[in-house]
């Protein structure tokens, strides 16, 4: 219909599951990639999305924090030197974060994330592939355990509770 806009169904638990075992199993194979293959060009730029994700400072979460993450994780599947790998971790955090509410995320997520990533940038400079694809899935068990909370959280919010008097 002419200007009715477009509707984007949420996110629910089970798709949240599903899509977090294909982005983690991505991206463990993106950091053993990345390793390999690095170059110093590559670590410079993943330094700097993680650098911008750090120096972001917010309370609660918003699109441009989840951008920032969205892009430093796009840069490891792009250390990969693997277009499928690149595209489809793309396709999955585009499935995920345009259709979850990010104002209803976990801030303490925030502050912790940022340490994960550095953390994953060491191993990475190490080439400690095991090391990098532990920290990997504990950083992406995080991220999902929040956004699972997140939902549950909303599915628990009485509404009528908010109109009684």
């Amino acid at each position: 219909m002419p200007n009715q806009g477009h509707f984007v169904k949420e996110i629910d638990l089970n798709e949240i599951e599903d899509l977090f075992v294909v982005r983690e199993a991505l991206e463990a194979v993106a950091v053993n990639f990345a390793i390999k293959k690095q170059t110093k060009e590559d670590i410079k730029k993943l330094e700097e999305q993680i650098r911008q994700h750090a120096e972001y400072k917010i309370s609660v979460y918003d699109r441009k924090k989840l951008l920032l993450d969205f892009n430093l994780h796009l840069q490891i599947a792009s250390m990969s030197k693997n277009k499928v790998l690149f595209k489809m971790t793309r396709q999955i955090f585009e499935r995920l974060f345009l259709r979850c509410r990010v104002e209803r995320m976990d801030p303490t997520r925030l502050a912790v994330s940022s340490l994960e990533h550095k953390q994953i940038l060491t191993l990475m400079r190490k080439k400690d592939s095991s090391g990098a694809e532990k920290a990997i899935h504990n950083h992406v068990e995080a991220a999902k355990q929040s956004m699972i909370l997140s939902i549950s959280r909303e599915d628990s919010l009485d509404i009528s509770s908010l109109f009684e008097s």
